[in-house]
């Protein structure tokens, strides 16, 4: 469920939350996976190190 509305996942799935989205899994069917968490801090260091003119023409 991601804000409130459920969504079908199945194997090899990727799901992508933005941040202060509501989101919850029904573990009754067990599911498995990983999650990465990508942290504010993490984003702003990558911004500060990252050269612009590598990823624009």
């Amino acid at each position: 469920m991601v804000d409130f509305a459920h969504h079908a996942f199945s194997a090899g799935s990727i799901i992508f939350l933005q941040r202060e989205q509501v989101h919850a899994f029904d573990f009754s069917s067990k599911p498995v996976g990983k999650v990465l968490l990508f942290t504010q801090a993490f984003l702003d260091q990558l911004h500060a190190n990252m050269r612009l003119s590598n990823y624009t023409p």
